[in-house]
């Protein structure tokens, strides 16, 4: 997804005396960001407004805000059932057909890639145009709104037949700024909560939307599961591999649709190139690279307080609730195990669930190794912002690259896909796929777009007909299983020699392209002025169809956490 609400961290406050209460500065900088990175929104969504007079909800009593895990229980009996009845898909295992119609040939235009133009706001007088009668619509409660949370509340609401009746989250003054984003698209405001079990506890909220932080995830997408909600799941859909495992057992018990956010799947160009590649007139392909160029800024080890909308007890949830010392409170999460999964987590699960689609990928394959480290100024951050993921399937290489300081485009590309073929390539990035020559020049362009995914969603929910999805709940846990292999592989490195990372690249038989990414890497660190040692992943033998590592118990113990009670993700058999 673009990650188009970051922003650069604020500078160190100076010494002045009589400083101001932390927290009260920390809330109002998170207010003030909040607004600051959605002006460009605000204004080309600027039109007719809705009634400003509806009520702001107050946080739900103490006695809502339970904490005990929700106890297993079938859907509600007295929710309206809009959903067709029928046995439900069994998710978990591969859809029975591939979404490539070997049939179908592939779609290939002769013009340049249209020029990409910035994402804007719906305007408000289109979506309240397409709404229909309330009595039609589908009740949906969006968890999480302060960064991508709002293209949920954006996309459910340009379909006409779904209104967002919550808005979850842990910060109320996110919350708050999420309802007026409501009201403003669509004249209405939804309720706010800052426990979104109350929305759960609804009988009329039929689909759950999740974009919280990733420790949420699976834990929210179960608990949802458990109260008869629909779910659409951000990636990466777990923070941990067992979590992925949970929930597929979830779906399967509870017969409700979960679709996953990768939503290059509903993308028709891809899926034009993936035809192509896989007829056979690209040749073959052994090489898929998965690029990711975004430079970070370093996050300063000082501590920070939460704000004073947040319900921090909650916002830890499962993980750890020591005080954060992240500079920031927001977002900075992402580069700390305990909540995040770093750059493969947040942006490369995207490329590499696009290669699998490109070439019909599936499985774990055999075995990953990753190579990596933090490098630049000083931080206090943990994941790494340099990072090499190698996943071999018998022949064929996925290669995930991420540099997270400034570097110019490799044949053109700076974040995406090449598809490396007898020759010529395949390139997928800026929302379209083109045949390239091996350089990375524009041949020709494979028709089609980005669909919305969450139409998607939404058709499979009324049929209640998983199969349906285009993010299919297992495919989704394989492409974040093989994110959370390459960083497992990583966590459990050492300080190496680039001469140690070549032969280790040797001993897993590596191609080529894999000693060449390693020069490339160590060329990137020394423009930069990072000559330290690259931290050297173990190679991790893996079960091709269930992921699981084979042979080393240290990486294996990373594949679960031991999470806070009593925000406890239950285990398959317990969901």
């Amino acid at each position: 997804m673009a990650d188009a609400y970051e922003a650069t961290l604020a500078g160190a406050t100076n010494g002045a005396a009589a400083p101001p209460d932390p927290a009260d500065v920390q809330s109002r900088l998170s207010l003030i960001e909040g607004r600051l990175s959605r002006i460009e929104q605000a204004l080309a969504a600027l039109g007719s407004f809705g009634s400003a007079q509806a009520a702001r909800i107050a946080p739900p009593p103490s006695g809502a805000l339970r904490a005990e895990p929700r106890a297993p229980a079938p859907a509600p009996a007295a929710a309206p059932q809009r959903s067709a009845p029928g046995t439900p898909f069994i998710q978990g295992t591969p859809a029975p057909t591939s979404f490539l119609s070997p049939s179908s040939a592939p779609k290939v235009a002769k013009a340049p890639p249209p020029p990409t133009t910035p994402a804007k706001a719906p305007s408000p007088a289109v979506i309240r145009a397409a709404a229909k009668p309330f009595a039609e619509q589908h009740s949906v409660a969006v968890l999480g709104v302060r960064g991508h949370g709002r293209k949920h509340i954006e996309n459910f609401l340009t379909l006409g037949d779904c209104r967002i009746s919550y808005i979850c989250d842990v910060d109320l003054t996110v919350g708050e700024e999420g309802a007026a984003y409501v009201e403003q698209l669509a004249g209405y405001r939804p309720k706010v909560v800052q426990d979104f079990r109350v929305a759960l506890d609804d009988p009329s909220v039929e689909a759950v939307s999740i974009a919280t932080p990733h420790h949420w995830h699976a834990l929210a997408t179960i608990w949802a599961l458990q109260a008869g909600k629909h779910v659409y799941l951000e990636k990466p859909i777990s923070h941990t591999f067992s979590e992925g495992e949970s929930i597929i057992a979830a779906a399967r018990k509870y017969g409700r649709v979960v679709q996953c956010g990768t939503q290059l799947r509903s993308n028709t160009s891809l899926r034009a190139a993936g035809e192509f590649i896989q007829s056979g007139k690209l040749g073959d392909v052994k090489i898929v690279h998965c690029i990711v160029y975004k430079p970070r800024p370093p996050i300063p080890s000082i501590p920070v307080k939460a704000p004073s909308s947040v319900d921090y007890d909650l916002w830890c949830g499962p993980a750890s609730n020591a005080p954060p010392k992240r500079g920031r409170f927001h977002y900075s999460w992402h580069w700390f195990w305990e909540y995040g999964n770093g750059a493969l987590g947040n942006n490369g699960i995207h490329r590499i669930d696009a290669a699998r689609i490109g070439i019909g990928l599936k499985g774990f394959g055999d075995s990953t190794m990753s190579f990596g480290g933090r490098f630049g100024p000083d931080d206090g951050a943990e994941t790494p912002n340099t990072q090499i993921a190698l996943h071999r399937f018998g022949d064929t290489w996925i290669v995930q690259e991420v540099l997270g300081m400034p570097t110019p485009a490799w044949k053109t590309v700076s974040n995406g896909i090449i598809f490396y073929g007898a020759g010529n390539t395949i390139i997928y990035h800026k929302g379209g796929a083109s045949l390239c020559d091996a350089s990375g020049q524009f041949i020709s362009r494979f028709d089609g777009k980005q669909e919305n995914h969450y139409a998607n969603f939404v058709r499979a929910m009324k049929a209640n007909e998983p199969q349906s999805l285009t993010g299919d709940l297992f495919e989704g846990h394989v492409s974040s299983g093989l994110c959370h292999l390459g960083n497992i592989s990583y966590r459990v490195g050492k300080p190496s020699t680039d001469a140690e990372v070549d032969a280790a690249l040797d001993a897993m038989e590596a191609p080529a392209f894999g000693h060449e990414t390693l020069a490339r890497v160590r060329a990137h660190l020394t423009k930069h002025k990072a000559n330290a040692p690259l931290t050297l992943g173990r190679t991790l033998k893996t079960n091709p169809e269930t992921g699981a590592i084979i042979g080393d118990e240290e990486a294996a113990a990373l594949t679960r956490r031991v999470d806070r009670p009593p925000y406890v993700v239950p285990a398959p058999d317990r969901v």
